[in-house]
């Protein structure tokens, strides 16, 4: 059976769904929420995944869109039989993700203008918090 080697790809639920080799590195989940500091710094060499590691982060920690079930991302990784404590954190918070991968531009206007698509992108990603009442007016106000 040849390897379905993932080279490139940085998306942990599309790396999971088309059923891609993966070297099971979820019990960074676990170390994180064991981790007692204020700040983690995660620094890693180049290519060694960092994107990824934060994505699969992301699919753990985010509550998901009505109707979309995650638990099938971690079937068989080592986080779900980590116990109770860990699978509580499991859906649960609201998370923003922004990364700055594939912002290579030359100009510093042209940076900018790419900056600012990231930006417009988690606000579209986000826009579910305008339904309902999860955000103060004022919050509603910056929001929109």
């Amino acid at each position: 059976m040849a390897l379905r080697i993932p080279l490139g790809i940085s998306d942990f639920r599309h790396l999971r769904r088309e059923g891609m080799d993966y070297i099971d590195k979820s019990l960074l989940i676990r170390d994180i929420i064991d981790d007692t500091s204020a700040l983690l710094l995660l620094p890693r060499p180049r290519r060694f995944g960092k994107t990824l590691n934060l994505s699969m982060l992301r699919y753990y920690f985010e509550r998901p869109p009505a109707g979309e079930d995650r638990a099938a991302l971690f079937h068989g990784l080592s986080i779900r039989s980590a116990g109770a404590h860990y699978r509580a954190h499991f859906g649960r918070y609201p998370v923003v993700s922004l990364s700055f991968k594939g912002v290579k531009q030359d100009r510093p206007e042209a940076c900018l203008a790419a900056l600012h698509g990231k930006l417009q992108q988690v606000y579209k990603e986000h826009q579910g918090l305008l339904a309902g009442d999860l955000l103060q007016p004022a919050e509603r106000r910056d929001f929109l």
